[in-house]
């Protein structure tokens, strides 16, 4: 469909001079003539017109208007015009513009706000992760029934946690620790709740004793391997909660941490009742939120 040019009367005392402003495209740019068109805005309406002249060049005329539609003028050095597109600022439009600025100015507030008072907290308070080491660990049991496949364990760890943060206290809620061989979990073990100070270390210690089932043959051929390799076993404790920063007097939700101890352990020798358990490496534990 051609578009048609869009005539005006022409206000008392104008004058012939053109208030246009004339700039020659090329043809593919019919594209940025478009885009440039769908501006508008509701303090000042704009009306921008694409003409094809009989050379098959682009003209993009911008004219300002406000209360009346001007007639629109064509330079005569352009020849007949083959094709024009006018698109004028409707009361519509220009609202919907106007509430989509508004909108995006509201969030790039709210963005920028945010951002600021995010900077400024970790400025002020530092943040940083709580670190956690296994220090110790006893492995007095850790046997498997033959073709049950039933794993018979008695598992103590000493765990410490440590708040490295100077202005940040923490409170721990709904401690519980997990115990994994193979993959598969064999005992839940809960802690008490407690308080961390600023740059204090507090003591975790669980204890998991009883017996499991392993699933799947492949389970008890890695028991059998590590059996025969020393009796030193892959075991995986875990440690979730919840947590509270006290930030001064204000305390408010904090993260929920998650402690990942992938230990190696050697079991006690059952021969000797009265021997010590075997040396322990201490080893960090990996937290992540």
């Amino acid at each position: 469909m051609r578009p048609s040019i869009v005539h005006g009367r022409r206000r008392p005392g104008q004058t012939n001079q053109p208030r246009s402003l004339f700039l020659r495209l090329s043809w593919p740019a019919i594209s940025l003539c478009s885009a440039v068109s769908s501006a508008c805005s509701c303090r000042l309406c704009l009306t921008n017109t694409c003409i094809v002249d009989g050379n098959g060049t682009l003209i993009l005329i911008s004219s300002s208007i406000s209360t009346h539609i001007p007639l629109l003028q064509v330079d005569p050095r352009m020849g007949k015009a083959s094709a024009v597109s006018s698109l004028l600022c409707c009361p519509c439009r220009c609202l919907f513009c106007g509430v989509l600025s508004c909108l995006f100015s509201v969030l790039t507030c709210i963005f920028f706000s945010a951002g600021l008072v995010a900077l400024v907290l970790y400025l002020l308070f530092r943040p940083h992760i709580i670190r956690a080491t296994a220090v110790s660990a006893d492995l007095s049991v850790f046997d498997l029934t033959p073709r049950m496949w039933i794993l018979h364990y008695n598992l103590s760890l000493a765990l410490q946690l440590r708040n490295p943060n100077k202005r940040i206290a923490l409170h721990y809620r709904d401690v519980a620790a997990h115990a994994y061989y193979e993959g598969q979990r064999l005992a839940d073990a809960a802690l008490p709740d407690f308080f961390q100070d600023t740059g204090e270390t507090s003591p975790l210690n669980p204890v998991f004793a009883g017996d499991a089932p392993l699933v799947g043959g492949v389970a008890a051929a890695g028991f059998r391997r590590e059996a025969a390799e020393g009796a030193t076993f892959s075991v995986d404790v875990k440690i979730t909660a919840h947590m509270k920063l006290k930030l001064w007097v204000i305390t408010v939700p904090g993260p929920k941490p998650k402690i990942d101890c992938p230990l190696r352990i050697q079991q006690r020798n059952h021969t000797d009742g009265g021997a010590p358990p075997p040396e322990f490496h201490p080893t960090e534990c990996r937290v992540w939120f």
